[in-house]
C-alpha cells in the first residue's frame, strides 16, 4: 500500500512540476510578447509647451527663429521664409510697428492667423 501511495504522490508532483513548468512558459513569452509590442509602439509626436511666462512677443518670435524645427512647427516655415516675407509685408505692403506691437509680432499674428483660417476652410 505504502507503495502505491507513494507512486501517486510521484505522479502528482510530476503534474505539479510540468504545471508549474507551463505556467513559467506562458508567463516568460507572455513577459516578451508584451516588450516586443512596447518596443513597436510608436510614441505620439507631441508639440511640446514652451513655457516663459515673462517675455515680450518680440522675444517669442525670436526664440522660435532661432530654433529651425520649432519655426516650422509654429509658421509651417523656415525662419528665413518668415524674415523674408516679414521684410516684404514691412517694405512693400505697409506692415509697420506701433508702439504696441512690432511689426514682427503683427507678421505672427497674420501668419498664425491665416494659417487657423486655412484650416477652418479645409474642415468646413
Amino acid at each position: 500500500m505504502q507503495a502505491v501511495s507513494s507512486m501517486e504522490r510521484s505522479d502528482e508532483e510530476s503534474e505539479n512540476s510540468s504545471e508549474n513548468s507551463f505556467n513559467e512558459i506562458v508567463t516568460a513569452a507572455m513577459a516578451g510578447g508584451y516588450a516586443m509590442m512596447s518596443m513597436m509602439t510608436v510614441p505620439p509626436q507631441v508639440n511640446y509647451v514652451y513655457h516663459h511666462p515673462d517675455i515680450t512677443g518680440r522675444q517669442w518670435v525670436d526664440n522660435l527663429l532661432a530654433n529651425r524645427s520649432r519655426c516650422f512647427e509654429n509658421f509651417s516655415m523656415q525662419p528665413e521664409i518668415f524674415q523674408r516675407l516679414h521684410a516684404i509685408l514691412s517694405g512693400g505692403y505697409g506692415l509697420a510697428s506701433t508702439r504696441e506691437v512690432e511689426s514682427i509680432e503683427a507678421f505672427r499674428h497674420v501668419s498664425l492667423g491665416s494659417w487657423d483660417s486655412a484650416i477652418s476652410e479645409a474642415n468646413a
